[in-house]
């Protein structure tokens, strides 16, 4: 029998967190769909007339069953687009606005800044920073509201540039950077498979925050080594090992 490999590094010495799902419930019940629906109402005022006559679909690549989806994420859209000619500076703006809003009023999950304490006090010391497909902006904003002790320069968030959304790994490897370590020795911890995919890019150890058991084998699936219900745990299973 071959011993499963050990779950994180030793000694890890840095910690990337995602941010939806992770450090803050952005959009809670159906404030996802709405904002999906908000970029997609965008869209269609900003559709070529020519095109609409043609019947070309509004989303490329069979995108229209994207914007159908009850569960279909605002940053699904901005990914649809990422290539389109003209939108995705406006597309990035207008859902900037909607993070805005959403980040003063969304609660943070049950014990957040008690965990941010744990892991960055003295039972672990371990160097965090952020790194999301959400604008910096409204990160720093949430962060702010919520009294969240954490430095803006650690905020590594969504650009202008959609392609560069994960899972490319491109808001993870600034973070790399910032933090000054290795992937090999640092961990990151998040919500979504594609966070788990482009840590997975950078050979990043993930953890997945999963509050059921449909996410949970999402991000096993995705390359999670292990997954926990909250943040509040994760520094619990730290100490463990």
């Amino acid at each position: 029998h071959h011993t499963p490999p050990h779950p994180l590094p030793h000694p890890i010495d840095s910690l990337i967190l995602g941010f939806d799902g992770t450090l803050a419930q952005l959009y809670p019940g159906r404030a996802a769909r709405d904002a999906a629906r908000a970029l997609a109402a965008l869209i269609a005022e900003r559709r070529d007339p020519e095109a609409a006559e043609a019947g070309e679909p509004l989303v490329p690549g069979g995108g229209h069953a994207v914007l159908a989806d009850d569960r279909i994420q605002p940053l699904d859209i901005l990914r649809a687009f990422a290539h389109h000619p003209t939108l995705p500076a406006e597309l990035h703006a207008h859902l900037e606005d909607i993070e805005l809003r959403a980040a003063t009023t969304t609660k943070p999950p049950g014990s957040l800044a008690d965990a941010l304490r744990a892991l960055a006090g003295p039972a672990h010391r371990l160097p965090l920073a952020i790194a999301t497909d959400v604008s910096p902006r409204a990160v720093t904003a949430y962060l702010t509201a919520k009294r969240l002790p954490f430095p803006e320069a650690a905020v590594h968030g969504r650009t202008a540039d959609l392609t560069r959304l994960m899972p490319d790994p491109d808001c993870l490897r600034r973070a790399l950077d910032q933090l000054g370590s290795s992937a090999e020795r640092c961990v990151m911890v998040g919500s979504s498979a594609v966070e788990a995919s482009a840590a997975r890019d950078l050979g990043i150890p993930f953890i997945g925050i999963a509050p059921d058991s449909r996410t949970r084998q999402r991000l096993l699936d995705a390359g999670a080594r292990f997954t926990r219900a909250l943040l509040s745990d994760v520094a619990g299973a730290f100490r463990e090992l």
